[in-house]
């Protein structure tokens, strides 16, 4: 994507912190528009997975995390943000957006609370197995 660097995986701002430890069988998406769900598999792939919420971060709320989250709505999938995951692109309306966007596509939470919560929601689905 023009000014983000989008499918460049050499770009800093692109790329798949380690610290996330991918596995090789992690599907990673190479998008090119500012939804992960446009002109990709990530459709299909959500559809194929028993899920119930689909974290988002990214670098510009008001743009990715904004366009995948009002597609993830019509999908009919909840979604959460954990509000240090994002930016903006200068920090006075950064606050404004992510009311904007707990309000109207998805919960804005902050990181501690989405981890805990993945991983109840990992040891449910692993005691469920």
């Amino acid at each position: 994507m023009p000014g983000t660097g989008g499918g460049d995986p050499d770009n800093r701002g692109t790329r798949i912190d380690p610290r996330l430890g991918r596995r090789d069988e992690d599907t990673v998406i190479i998008k090119n528009a500012a939804s992960a769900l446009f002109a990709t598999n990530l459709g299909t792939i959500l559809a194929s997975e028993p899920l119930d919420t689909v974290g988002l971060a990214g670098a510009v709320i008001s743009a990715c995390i904004r366009a995948i989250g009002v597609d993830l709505v019509q999908y009919r999938c909840p979604s959460l943000s954990p509000r240090e995951c994002v930016r903006h692109k200068a920090p006075e309306p950064h606050d404004t957006k992510l009311l904007d966007a707990d309000a109207k596509y998805c919960d804005v939470v902050s990181l501690r609370a989405a981890v805990e919560y993945l991983a109840s929601a990992t040891a449910t689905r692993i005691a469920a197995a």
